[in-house]
C-alpha cells in the first residue's frame, strides 16, 4: 500500500510535468526554428513575386492578369504545345491554356521572368505563360535583324 502511494504521489505527477515541459518545450522549438523562419520567408517571397508578375501583366497589357486585355500591340503569334498542369506554379497572373490554342505574345520576359511570355488567348484573356511551352508561327524577328533594315 505504501508503494502505491508513493507513485500516486511523486511518480504520477513527475511524469506529468515530464510530458508537458517536453511538449512546451517542442512547440517552442518549432516556432522560433529556422525550418519555421524559412517557410515564413518562402510564403512572403511568393506573394512578392505574384505581385510582381501581376504589375507586369496590367503595364503589358493596360489591364489585370485573366480580364479582356486591351488592344496592345502584339509581337507575334503562337500555337500552344504543352499545358501548365500545376497552375499554382503561375500564379494569379496565369492563364490556363490548351494544347493547340493559338495566342499573341505581347511581351517577352526578361531578368527573372525570362522563361514567361505574356500572352492574350483568342477569348481576350491575357496572363503570363511559360515560353517552352509556346511554339511561334513565324520567329520573332530578332534585334540584329532588326538593326541590319535600319
Amino acid at each position: 500500500a505504501s508503494g502505491t502511494r508513493r507513485v500516486v504521489r511523486y511518480a504520477l505527477p513527475m511524469s506529468a510535468a515530464a510530458c508537458f515541459g517536453y511538449a512546451g518545450i517542442s512547440v517552442w522549438q518549432a516556432w522560433g526554428s529556422e525550418e519555421a523562419q524559412l517557410r515564413d520567408r518562402w510564403q512572403r517571397d511568393a506573394l512578392e513575386l505574384n505581385d510582381r508578375r501581376l504589375r507586369w501583366v496590367q503595364t503589358a497589357t493596360g489591364g489585370a492578369a485573366g480580364a479582356a486585355a486591351p488592344a496592345a500591340e502584339p509581337l507575334f503569334s503562337a500555337q500552344v504545345v504543352g499545358e501548365v498542369h500545376n497552375m499554382s506554379a503561375l500564379g494569379s497572373a496565369g492563364i490556363r491554356l490548351k494544347r493547340g490554342d493559338v495566342v499573341q505574345v505581347l511581351a517577352e520576359g526578361s531578368g527573372p521572368e525570362q522563361g514567361f511570355s505574356i500572352v492574350r488567348s483568342a477569348q481576350g484573356e491575357s496572363g503570363i505563360y511559360p515560353k517552352q511551352y509556346l511554339q511561334p508561327d513565324q520567329p520573332p524577328p530578332s534585334e540584329s535583324a532588326l538593326f541590319a533594315g535600319a
